[in-house]
């Protein structure tokens, strides 16, 4: 045991500080560094979590072409047939599905949804 940790344990046992006195102390022997960190880091926690139902599937998607290469595509659905989620590793970003057919639909040059089967698809 070192010198200091001899004196901050004499100091905490003996009652010589208060706790708050005592943390303080310890806290001054941070360096900036872990100090700037702890003012940063500002950790929270999870609000709501629960176990719910869903049907996952997963499927092979793609064409083996370096445009579109074959992958494993996960979807997540509620037992009323609405898909809920999707993991494409391979979709940019952002893009949406078709309602009517269920084609995946790219913004075009004025940020609208149109699918090509004419759909317009809601954002």
């Amino acid at each position: 045991m070192t010198r200091d940790e001899t004196r901050e344990k004499g100091a905490k046992e003996s009652g010589s500080i208060s706790e708050d006195n005592f943390m303080t102390y310890l806290v001054s022997k941070l360096t900036k560094a872990e100090q700037e960190l702890q003012r940063r880091v500002r950790p929270r926690a999870t609000d709501s979590a629960k176990v719910i139902q869903v049907i996952e599937t997963k499927s092979v998607r793609g064409k083996g072409t370096e445009e579109d290469v074959v992958r494993e595509v996960v979807q997540y659905w509620d037992f009323d047939g609405n898909m809920l989620a999707e993991s494409d590793p391979c979709a940019p970003l952002p893009d949406r599905w078709c309602q009517r057919c269920g084609k995946r639909v790219k913004a075009n040059d004025e940020n609208r949804y149109i699918c090509q089967c004419g759909f317009n698809v809601l954002v």
